[in-house]
């Protein structure tokens, strides 16, 4: 249920809300894929499933204070370019 962008990542949704692990655990029971880090949600989703997400955590009385899709640093993009070039 993922998106792979062009450089080959895969599309991630940043999910803040004031209980993380109910959080996870509803888009767990949902059948969506995310994962706990450094406090957030990290959701395997493209940015246009938005909404499922917002509403599989409403349902629940869970709340989001931030939503928004995970961008890469220029560092991070051109060390994924240039990964394996031995030039």
């Amino acid at each position: 249920m993922s998106e792979v962008l062009s450089t080959g990542r895969v599309a991630e949704l940043v999910v803040r809300l004031d209980d993380v692990d109910a959080g996870l655990g509803a888009l767990t029971e949902a059948g969506i894929d995310a994962r706990v880090v450094d406090g957030r949600l990290l959701v395997e989703l493209p940015p246009e499933r938005a909404a499922l997400v917002t509403r599989t955590l409403a349902e629940r009385g869970l709340y989001v204070s931030e939503l928004r899709v995970e961008e890469a640093d220029l560092e991070t993009v051109f060390l994924e370019l240039t990964e394996g070039d031995t030039r």
